[in-house]
């Protein structure tokens, strides 16, 4: 049997992004025999799930130092691709800026067929922008997105009416997430829990995820109930780029990057998420699936609405009123969501299906 080896360009594949999760999640659950997932990062680092791509076959390929300039970026992406032409028949680009647009030139030079897979809506317009997204609709084979509002942001408001488009759901192995009464009480116990008000946020600690909008939130919380606390998982304290008072810091427990993030979302009572600009986000599919109240800003696509438990507030009404908005739900019915999730777009199988059903297409196998 053949095996097709696919190629992604991202990044470090490090366990707080999304789109690492997203493509480790689809990559376990692949045919092995039929599809081989190959990595090239464009940074010198060692990835979280590096050991996990090996054990499966995969590589993770690097070919760009920290200190490299532009005119040795494209020496080495041009010999990489020629001298690559006939391992990888496809290449497919996970897209959050401009920067892949020169990945998606060489490649084509080559010969080599394109999916351009856009993960973020970033919400500008400017020369550098317009150039890009005229250079990428002329590149790609295939389009595809974790949302609309992404391809539409990178492709163009018309790519949701291509026939060579469609959306690519951030599926996950749901199934780990779901709501778990005893497992509950035992985390948090082991993070002495017992009996506070517990929020969670994964992810970047950037402003452009609103880290610093989620510690003023629970600055404002802990003013009218002492009882309040903050999990923060993807970074230390150290990894901030503003100071925390000693103060509120006593209600915030740092969690750094795990493996079973799963574990910590039972432990919580809502997930905040008051993110700028967002091509899906992955956590809050995960929050849901653990049966978590969300509150997210209008910023993060329609399409993370799963269960009725997620809220979106706008960033212009301020922490104060973001805070007065959890206090007043907090104490909602936590239930089991795997029924909804059975019933979503987020299904892992099925966007597995669907994903190999595009590669086959792109590569003429007679299996699609």
């Amino acid at each position: 049997m053949k095996q097709n080896k696919i190629l992604h360009l991202t990044y470090v594949m490090n366990k707080y992004g999304g789109i690492q999760n997203y493509l480790m999640n689809i990559y376990r659950k692949l045919d092995k025999e039929k599809w081989q997932f190959d990595f090239l990062v464009h940074k010198n680092a060692v990835g979280d799930f590096d050991d996990e791509i090996r054990s499966y076959g995969g590589k993770v390929l690097n070919i760009i130092d920290d200190n490299d300039n532009i005119i040795s970026y494209l020496i080495k992406t041009i010999k990489f691709f020629r001298r690559n032409k006939n391992h990888y028949e496809l290449i497919h680009i996970h897209v959050t800026s401009g920067i892949r647009v020169i990945d998606a030139i060489i490649a084509k030079f080559y010969g080599y067929k394109i999916i351009l897979h856009s993960h973020c809506n970033l919400r500008e317009a400017n020369f550098k922008y317009f150039l890009t997204k005229i250079l990428y609709k002329l590149l790609g084979n295939y389009f595809t997105g974790c949302s609309a509002e992404a391809a539409q942001y990178f492709f163009g408001k018309n790519i949701v009416k291509k026939h060579n488009y469609s959306i690519s759901y951030n599926a996950i192995n749901y199934e780990i997430f779901d709501y778990n009464i005893p497992n509950r009480i035992k985390m948090r116990k082991l993070l002495s829990l017992e009996n506070l008000k517990v929020m969670i946020y994964v992810g970047r600690f950037s402003q452009e995820k609103g880290i610093d909008f989620i510690v003023d939130i629970l600055k404002y919380l802990v003013s009218i109930d002492e009882s309040y606390h903050l999990l923060l998982i993807g970074g230390t304290a150290n990894d901030l780029y503003f100071n925390i008072d000693s103060n509120i810091q006593k209600h915030i427990t740092f969690l750094g990057t795990v493996s079973n993030v799963y574990d910590y979302l039972q432990a919580a009572d809502v997930y905040v998420g008051p993110s700028k600009n967002e091509g899906l986000g992955i956590s809050f599919i995960e929050a849901q699936a653990a049966g978590l109240l969300v509150f997210a800003s209008d910023r993060v696509p329609i399409e993370t609405k799963v269960t009725s438990k997620i809220v979106y507030c706008s960033l212009d009404i301020g922490f104060i009123e973001w805070g007065k908005i959890i206090n007043d739900n907090i104490n909602y019915k936590r239930v089991s969501e795997i029924n909804s999730f059975k019933k979503s777009e987020y299904d892992l199988t099925l966007n597995v299906l669907s994903l190999t059903k595009i590669y086959n297409k792109l590569l003429d196998n007679d299996d699609h």
